[in-house]
């Protein structure tokens, strides 16, 4: 979304379709939540997703903000590694 020019049929298209994945999203995190049936595993990773849920949506207000910190823990990682 974020490479395509602001105002084009292709970047209104992209926003669309991000929030109509977006809201599939959160419906069926919502429902599988709900599931008495679920792993205790799937439900705690379902638990802090839904503790998470708001920051992770955040990109669709600004998608600026990169989706991962991989540039950030790569910097950190030398050190780290280099001190073991």
């Amino acid at each position: 979304r974020q490479a395509l020019e602001e105002g084009t049929t292709e970047r209104l298209r992209a926003e669309a379709d991000f929030a109509r994945i977006l809201g599939a999203m959160d419906t069926t995190r919502k429902s599988e939540a709900g599931d008495p049936t679920l792993h205790p595993g799937a439900a705690k990773v379902l638990a802090t997703l839904d503790r998470e849920w708001e920051g992770l949506c955040r990109h669709e207000e600004f998608p600026e903000l990169p989706l991962d910190n991989n540039p950030a823990e790569r910097v950190l990682r030398n050190p780290a590694v280099i001190r073991k």
